[in-house]
């Protein structure tokens, strides 16, 4: 899809615009911009003059999807020669950093996630929170238990394809979607039972409960980045969530600063530099758990230790967590999203926020970098804003659909069975094609046609006898007790939806008992009395 978007300010002039950073001499002075959206598939494209800031395409993507909690979401750009992501800050212009592209693709990403969804005031809003954790999830952003994580993938099969119905979704069926990082038959059929249980739920009820229970996750808006520990040259995953910082090393959590344990970051060329709290260092003694990860990381900067004779931990002055970054530009990037992030959620109010300054390389000849607080507005400002939402708030937007894995979405015919052991007797499978009908009006006269479709009944008999088919050969190649018991309960669950389906055929012919009355009669020739 292709936008234009009009900018109907004049611009300034002079005798040195040649020479400028928006300058034709050297570069084009607009910038074709595609922005990704959160499902992927989907984009905007439209062209920005490059001193057009980082906040004007936000606003106007946020204006494209009819969004005006906007606070909570950025822009990201990812570097193509090594692929390392940085925001985009919203109060430069384009030039600043994208002086010599014509042509420029941004991420649309939920930069702060909000502690407490009850916060957010629209649905349209809360989607897109939504679906920012739904890419969490695939990504092993969001890392939870194994019960969680069906809760979650059930919700999401609950959002977007509503209510289970064993004729529409056969066994197996999970295992076509692109729902978490690591999927097995376990855990898939977990996520099946779960999104039985979440029938009656509505699109909308799925997804506030799906926020309400990712948000108490403590990986919860993980935005993880790959570091090295300085001293010992290992790969460190930071991660920066709402509630501060979290450090691992591989799978193991070693350090969780909220935000009132920071005392100060910054950085220095490729280093950044983390200083804690020395209330947070006093919680950190030998022998403690968060001690006894391996002995030799102990000896790392990460770990604090005992300064050697002496039972007094070190001063927060001289104790600080260096890292080395893959580059300067990553270094500063991380530094200004990390203040970003601890602004947003421990401020007052934006306009009160001071510049903070970085430790220049070389001092007396560079300065430093320096860091504004990116955003108009604070989660405390927005927490206290009583603005009722929109009387039209967008109601019917579109959701998007489950990524499928390559088989999965290949084949309609999961449910279908092989019998590869051949120690079934062979069974018929009834199947009706809609010219095998009986039709039952003349075909001058197909008043009650669209009454008398009995595919839906065909298809019921046909998907049962398939289902119960594959539940028999699983049975047959089933030998603990664990399989028999989910077996039973997949044909009770089976013949409860048959009762139901049946119920609704039933009830829907009852409607029609005279209009069938009539068409019998007609296909009888037998006449028809009316009373005038």
């Amino acid at each position: 899809m292709t936008d234009n978007l009009s900018n109907t300010s004049a611009e300034n002039t002079s005798i040195f615009s040649p020479f400028s950073t928006d300058s034709t001499l050297f570069s084009p002075s607009k910038l074709m911009v595609t922005i990704q959206l959160l499902n992927d598939e989907a984009n905007i494209q439209t062209e920005f003059k490059k001193n057009d800031t980082g906040q004007e395409i936000l606003d106007y993507v946020c204006a494209y999807l009819d969004i005006v909690e906007k606070d909570y979401f950025g822009l990201l750009y990812q570097d193509p020669n090594n692929k390392i992501k940085y925001w985009v800050d919203p109060t430069k212009p384009l030039a600043k950093r994208f002086s010599s592209k014509s042509s420029l693709t941004l991420r649309f990403r939920v930069r702060f996630y909000p502690k407490d969804p009850v916060v957010l005031k629209e649905d349209i809003t809360r989607y897109q929170i939504f679906s920012q954790l739904r890419r969490d999830l695939l990504d092993g952003h969001l890392l939870c238990s194994e019960h969680v994580s069906a809760e979650l993938a059930a919700l999401i099969l609950q959002s977007v394809l509503g209510d289970f119905n064993v004729f529409k979704y056969h066994i197996g069926y999970v295992s076509q979607y692109q729902l978490l990082c690591k999927q097995y038959d376990r855990l898939e059929d977990k996520i099946a039972e779960m999104h039985r249980n979440f029938k009656g739920l509505t699109s909308t009820e799925a997804e506030a409960k799906f926020l309400e229970s990712a948000s108490r996750l403590s990986t919860y808006g993980f935005d993880p980045y790959v570091v090295r520990d300085a001293k010992l040259n290992v790969e460190i995953t930071i991660g920066i969530t709402c509630r501060g910082i979290m450090i691992y090393l591989q799978n193991s959590q070693i350090h969780y600063l909220q935000w009132e344990d920071l005392s100060k970051v910054d950085y220095s060329g490729k280093q950044l530099r983390i200083y804690p709290e020395q209330s947070y260092l006093d919680r950190y003694q030998p022998g403690t758990e968060q001690m006894a990860i391996g002995e030799l990381f102990l000896k790392s900067t990460l770990y604090v230790t005992r300064v050697k004779d002496s039972k007094k931990m070190p001063s927060n002055k001289n104790t600080k967590f260096k890292l080395t970054c893959p580059s300067s530009k990553f270094a500063k990037n991380l530094w200004k999203h990390i203040l970003a992030v601890q602004v947003f959620f421990t401020e007052d109010q934006a306009r009160l926020v001071k510049p903070k300054f970085s430790k220049p390389r070389f001092p007396l000849i560079l300065r430093g970098s320096t860091f504004r607080c990116p955003t108009k507005r604070v989660l405390h400002e927005i927490e206290q804003d009583s603005t009722p939402p929109r009387d039209q708030q967008p109601a019917n937007f579109t959701r998007f659909k489950i990524p499928k894995n390559a088989l999965g979405a290949a084949s309609s015919t999961v449910y279908k069975v092989t019998n590869k052991s051949a120690t079934l007797p062979a069974m018929h499978i009834r199947s009706f094609s809609t010219s095998t009908q009986q039709t039952l009006v003349a075909s001058n006269d197909d008043q009650y046609s669209k009454l008398f479709d009995f595919g839906n009944l065909t298809e019921f008999v046909t998907t049962f006898d398939e289902i119960l088919l594959q539940i028999l050969v699983e049975c047959q190649n089933s030998s603990s007790d664990l399989d028999f018991e989910r077996i039973i309960l997949k044909i009770v669950s089976l013949l409860d939806s048959a009762i139901e389906e049946v119920s609704k055929i039933i009830e829907g012919l009852e409607k029609y008992e005279d209009t069938i009355n009539v068409a019998l009669m007609v296909t009888r020739n037998v006449p028809i009395t009316c009373s005038v």
